[in-house]
């Protein structure tokens, strides 16, 4: 389960997204990836932004979320090339 495989891991070795991604919420796993690539595109870092929002998009999209979809298929759009 998501809480025991939480609990054997170190909290230092361990990144949120990898928390998230043990879970089974596609949601907060796109909501992660999302906020990622808004940090890495403020940051100028625009080919890592893209890649963080298309694993969003993606799992928003499995989810079914259509309006968080949009949204990061929005950012991805004005994603300098």
């Amino acid at each position: 389960s998501w809480t025991r495989s939480r609990a054997l891991k170190p909290a230092k070795d361990t990144s949120l997204l990898e928390i998230i991604d043990d879970s089974d919420y596609l949601g907060w796993q796109a909501e992660g990836r999302e906020v990622r690539g808004r940090v890495l595109d403020a940051a100028g870092r625009h080919d890592e932004a893209r890649a963080a929002f298309g694993e969003a998009l993606e799992r928003f999209e499995r989810k079914g979320d259509r309006p968080c979809a949009e949204r990061v298929g929005g950012r991805l759009a004005s994603l300098p090339s």
